[in-house]
């Protein structure tokens, strides 16, 4: 064999070599690069998560989602139902720097829409209870683990109707404006109220009506909010209207309880304690 020949040969084995640890070093490099985050759902309004059964009657779903601080990019969104085995918790793997963090406790059929860290909407617009934990973190040059307390951001309004119900009331519609459907997890508050609508068939019951929103603020006074009865032949029997009076707040309950087609009121006081407070309102007697 030639020197020349010789030469050529060694000089293409040591390009291949070459070739071979640069990739190698490249891919090392990368996994270095990242580091790993342990986030732990430690407990919903003081209720332990120790068990993913015990959290069942809460929600059926949480939703972790991450943004870049600085460009509100979203980086990723986990989610997770409670017959999960590791429901409660995400490890996700993450380079440096500074980052905001979403968790979103709910029930619903569907993953929740987290579009930002400032804005979350729900399959269906269906809100049942929702709890929620923002945060901001810097991740540096070692992996971390992160505890999420959620907090319940839920605001419940209840109609509650008591006493004799005529034979031709068919429908109640309740008239909401101005709450929210969508949630700010930055803020804890709605995203943009806007004016909903409620209806309730004699037939599934007048007697306790309930629908969740989201306050615009702590708390937020409804423009206005309107309880109508009606006929099976659309004509009204009976319209309450509460105008700039009836407050709803985060974690507590606006309920508005009376004899609606009597002008006797009951007093009889109904309190939900699971929630952080109960605000009470009578339906007004009729007028003649």
């Amino acid at each position: 064999m030639s020197v020349r020949l010789l030469c050529f040969l060694i000089g293409i084995m040591m390009a291949l070599s070459s070739c071979s640890k640069d990739a190698t070093a490249d891919d090392a490099d990368g996994d270095d690069d990242l580091r790993t985050v342990t986030f732990s759902v430690m407990d919903v309004e003081n209720k332990p998560l120790a068990s993913t059964r015990a959290v069942a009657d809460l929600c059926n779903r949480l939703s972790l989602a991450l943004f870049d601080f600085t460009s509100g990019e979203k980086v990723i969104q986990i989610d997770q139902t409670n017959i999960d085995e590791d429901f409660g918790f995400f490890e996700v793997k993450l380079p440096k720097g500074s980052y905001r963090m979403v968790v979103i406790g709910y029930t619903s059929d569907e993953a929740a829409t987290i579009s930002s860290y400032q804005n979350v909407s729900f399959y269906k617009n269906n809100i049942i209870d929702v709890y929620s934990c923002y945060n901001a973190f810097t991740l540096g040059a070692y992996d971390a683990s992160i505890e999420a307390e959620l907090k319940r951001v839920t605001s419940k309004i209840r109609v509650q109707i008591s006493g004799d119900i005529p034979d031709d009331a068919y429908k109640i519609v309740i008239r909401y404006a101005s709450p929210a459907r969508d949630f700010n997890p930055k803020t804890g508050f709605g995203v943009t109220s806007r004016s909903y609508s409620l209806t309730r068939l004699r037939a599934n019951g007048f007697e306790s009506i309930t629908q969740n929103y989201f306050a615009m603020d702590n708390p937020q006074t409804l423009d206005t909010l309107v309880i109508t009865a009606y006929t099976n032949a659309n004509k009204i029997i009976r319209q309450v209207k509460f105008v700039k009076s009836i407050d709803i707040a985060p974690n507590m309950l606006t309920l508005i309880k009376g004899d609606f087609f009597k002008n006797t009121l009951k007093t009889a006081v109904a309190v939900d304690d699971s929630w952080g407070a109960t605000n009470e309102y009578e339906i007004p007697e009729e007028t003649e």
